[in-house]
């Protein structure tokens, strides 16, 4: 169910072939309590097994960061960021982060709520998940293909926030986006877009704007009801931020989140960056897929088989046929599948199509670095050292290893939870869920995929590891390497995290260390597979600023 900002290519059908699977790699199997964070020799074969996976790929570069309790373990990348210019990717290279993005709206939201149940900070702010979106907007949105009365709190008729993060708003995307950035026509600017988030969403959702389109923009469809994927409703919600606080998303984040952190390279604009050499530029993979159909259940000589898949009313196949795929493993396809679009009579209920990848090595095209107006849905670029400080501080509970608290316990606790459960299980507050069948164990996270870049963000909530990737090409190569990476990753995070635990350090602080390197820092080791979020450390929080 990954999430794409090309709104009519939902793009993650390899996902739900392999990360059902996760078992330990052999590649893995030596590591013992006399090896872990301790020394670098598993950071370094892991960096060089990533490093064949982006070299049998051709792509330009994979950004990754490896995460255990409330404190990063790995961050690095491997390749060029920068193919022209000859720019090593580092972990400080920014990365765009597509739908990831996402997951930091939710973030700036329940970071705005946490205020407004305090006394602190912005005292006359008041909102709640629950409030009608009306509420908090300086323009009254409604859907009109919907009978009711939109100043009605009480009335079904009424949005609420709870229904744009869980994507049942009854909101839709309607493709107005154009070409691919630098075209004629397109909303994918070079550089910063010059058109504004208030100018979009006017735009969207009040009749005539520029961009409205009643039958278009909206489902016949009371809110709560029907689940559909829509970035629009992460650009309202980072609206919200902006017109409650009166503090655009961009410095808002900054601010709350970023800064408090640490986290230096990262920004929602690219006039947010000292420096725009330095982040990944976008490319377009040369080349295309070769394309087939085969019998149902038939496999590639050497390969996986596909296993269909399909999230509530959204399709998750990024192939010319819709029928189905098969993930591009190098191998020979059985003599009884036959090309396409010959065979396209073929495809039916006993037959389906897969593809696998050319083998020819083209350089990839560079987009040039781009912006939306939307920007929230997408727009965050953020570099793996970053991301890991993200992912540490929510496994954390809210609260990083430094001490420093961005949100409540129970708010990110709230973040991970299904908002409708009943109804719409596995939806967070834009986090979701694949499920424990893929990684064996609950999980919350979302992937990205837009032009030029391929994300994806996981936290493992038992075994208390966080996983990044970040690719800096789209197309069939970026999403068949892209498992592999996470695979490698998730099984080197659960073998080190056997070995090690909660530290509670003489500052007061608590992080995830191993017993040796708590030992050499004049910590008291609480036990292997203990975690600071539910270890009673004596903690002095430093609160950050808002």
């Amino acid at each position: 169910m990954c999430r794409c900002r090309r709104r009519f290519r939902i793009c993650a059908a390899f996902l739900a072939t392999v990360l059902a699977l996760f078992a330990l790699p052999a590649a893995f199997s030596h590591l013992t309590n006399n090896n872990t964070t301790g020394s670098s020799n598993w950071q370094t074969q892991l960096t060089n097994d990533i490093e064949k996976i982006r070299r049998n790929a051709n792509l330009p570069s994979i950004g990754f960061a490896l995460v255990i309790g409330n404190t990063p373990v790995l961050t690095a990348a491997v390749g060029r960021s920068n193919i022209a210019d000859n720019i090593s990717a580092t972990a400080d290279t920014p990365y765009l982060m597509a739908s990831v993005s996402k997951t930091f709206v939710a973030t700036a939201l329940m970071q705005m709520i946490d205020t407004a149940s305090t006394t602190s900070g912005m005292s006359s702010l008041s909102i709640n998940i629950n409030d009608p979106v009306n509420k908090h907007l300086p323009w009254k949105l409604d859907n009109p293909l919907i009978v009711g009365r939109i100043n009605d709190a009480g009335d079904k008729k009424v949005i609420r926030i709870s229904h744009l993060v869980s994507h049942t708003s009854g909101i839709r995307d309607r493709w107005i986006w154009g070409n691919e950035p630098g075209k004629p026509g397109s909303l994918y600017f070079p550089g910063d877009s010059p058109i504004t988030l208030d100018e979009m969403m006017r735009g969207y959702f009040l009749p005539g704007g520029r961009w409205y389109n009643a039958r278009g923009n909206f489902q016949p469809n009371r809110p709560g009801k029907n689940y559909q994927y829509a970035n629009f409703n992460a650009d309202l919600v980072g609206y919200l931020v902006e017109t409650v606080t009166g503090i655009q998303l961009r410095d808002y984040s900054r601010m709350r989140l970023f800064e408090p952190l640490g986290m230096t390279n990262s920004g929602w604009r690219l006039a947010d960056f000292a420096n725009q050499s330095l982040i990944a530029m976008p490319y377009a993979q040369q080349g295309k897929a070769e394309v087939y159909v085969c019998p149902v259940g038939e496999r590639l000589l050497s390969g996986r088989r596909f296993v269909r898949e399909r999230r509530r009313n959204t399709v998750i196949h990024d192939v010319p046929i819709r029928k189905g795929v098969l993930l591009p493993e190098e191998g020979i396809l059985s003599p009884s599948c036959y090309p396409q679009p010959k065979s396209m009579s073929l495809l039916g209920r006993n037959f389906r199509a897969v593809y696998k990848i050319d083998g020819k090595k083209q350089h990839p095209r560079p987009y040039g670095q781009f912006g939306y107006p939307d920007y929230p849905c997408g727009m965050l670029r953020s570099s793996p050292a970053d991301v890991a400080e993200y992912m540490a501080v929510m496994l954390g509970g809210g609260r990083s290893r430094h001490g420093i608290r961005i949100l409540r316990t129970s708010s990110v606790d709230q973040s991970f939870a299904d908002v409708f459960k009943e109804s719409h299980p596995n939806q967070g507050v834009f986090w979701y869920s694949r499920g424990e069948r893929f990684f064996g164990e609950p999980n919350i996270g979302h992937s990205g995929y837009d032009y030029g870049a391929a994300t994806e963000m996981w936290l493992l909530l038992n075994s208390r590891v966080g996983v990044a990737v970040m690719i800096n090409q789209d197309g069939d190569a970026a999403e068949a390497a892209m498992p592999k990476v996470l695979r490698l990753l998730v099984a080197a995070g659960r073998q080190v995290a056997l070995t090690m635990g909660a530290c509670c350090h003489p500052d007061g602080t608590c992080s995830t260390r191993t017993q040796e390197e708590c030992n050499a820092q004049n910590g008291r080791y609480q036990g292997n597979r203990t975690d600071c979020r539910s270890t009673a450390c004596p903690m002095t929080t430093q609160a950050a600023s808002f």
